[in-house]
């Protein structure tokens, strides 16, 4: 293994480890922004759209890094159109984009 570790090197030394910690970040955000669902529930990967307009709507700090971590830019740009947002995360989205 070399010095520097890269996503695709993780997920060939540890694919265990790496899917379940994929499969269960969600659980790492804030348990405020699950107050009308499970939040065992969640799956990231189908509830995108929704998830990142409740983390920019009611999130913290901290649940923003951990979606932005997740997602990439280009998912965000994606999603974009169909996001209804207040003007004031839209507008934080776009900076956080580039557009």
């Amino acid at each position: 293994m070399s010095a520097k570790m890269y996503r695709s090197d993780l997920v060939y030394y540890f694919p265990e480890v790496y899917y379940y910690n994929m499969k269960f970040w969600t659980e790492a955000l804030s348990p405020e922004l699950f107050w009308d669902v499970s939040q065992k529930s969640i799956d990231p990967e189908q509830h995108d759209r929704w998830l990142i307009e409740r983390v920019l709507h009611r999130g913290r700090w901290e649940d923003w890094l951990l979606i932005s971590s997740h997602y990439s830019k280009s998912r965000f740009l994606d999603l974009f159109p169909q996001l209804r947002l207040e003007p004031k995360s839209a507008h934080f989205l776009k900076l956080y984009c580039n557009l």
